[in-house]
């Protein structure tokens, strides 16, 4: 048993990181030298992530007869994630995360910390990764967004419907959606290929009514 923080973490690294929390760990071992029963459990509380409070997280690894499990939860049990390797020995895996529904609003100064911006509404993922950790064979996932409001230096923009994006290892694909604002509507959907990643697919029309804004003089209709 013992106890460990992000410090532990950052002389790994070399550097800071933009997290902090506390952490407690727990291992076992049982059976014999050549099969032998190994459990470790890991609590972490209080995670901070850029001054995002995350609540509390839970990690356990088991490994029995070569075959590899970890399962865990984190931001209050909202994600949860497992991976499996059947020997560790090879380098097949699988993994898996799947998400409640999140607060755009708690997450997002994770990642987008300008104050000038900020996202309003949920999101929930799904991913599913499988195969060699060298070339996975199976990439499945998704990213929904069934309620969104930007606002940027004021100005608001909405969906009219769910936001959508689907992964396979293959490609990415965002489904066609059509966003509102103050200002006009922009409508856009596309597909990124894996094997062809010069060949981004994007389609889009913003229809802005900017009279107010330039000289009093309407902005024609515009295509992308």
């Amino acid at each position: 048993t013992g106890n460990f923080d992000e410090s532990a973490i950052e002389s790994l690294c070399g550097f800071p990181l933009p997290i902090s929390f506390q952490g407690q760990w727990e291992a076992t071992a049982k059976g014999t030298v050549t099969q032998p029963l190994l459990h470790s459990s890991l609590t972490i509380e209080n995670v901070k992530v850029r001054n995002t409070f995350l609540g509390n997280g839970n990690i356990s690894v088991t490994m029995e007869q070569g075959r590899l499990e970890v399962q865990g939860s984190f931001y209050q049990d909202h994600v949860i994630f497992s991976l499996i390797l059947p020997s560790i020995k090879e380098t097949l895996f699988e993994f898996h995360l799947n998400s409640t529904t999140l607060d755009l609003a708690e997450i997002t100064p994770m990642f987008w910390p300008d104050k000038n911006y900020s996202l309003v509404g949920t999101t929930q993922v799904s991913i599913t990764v499988s195969g060699d950790f060298t070339r996975p064979e199976t990439i499945t996932g998704q990213l929904l967004v069934p309620v969104l409001d930007i606002r940027a230096l004021g100005t608001g923009v909405q969906l009219d419907e769910p936001f959508r994006v689907d992964l396979t290892a293959q490609d990415i694909t965002v489904q066609p959606t059509t966003l509102q604002s103050p200002i006009g509507q922009f409508s856009l959907g596309g597909k990124l290929s894996r094997q062809k990643p010069e060949e981004l697919q994007f389609s889009g029309v913003l229809d802005l009514d900017a009279g107010d804004l330039v000289e009093g003089n309407r902005v024609p209709e515009a295509h992308e």
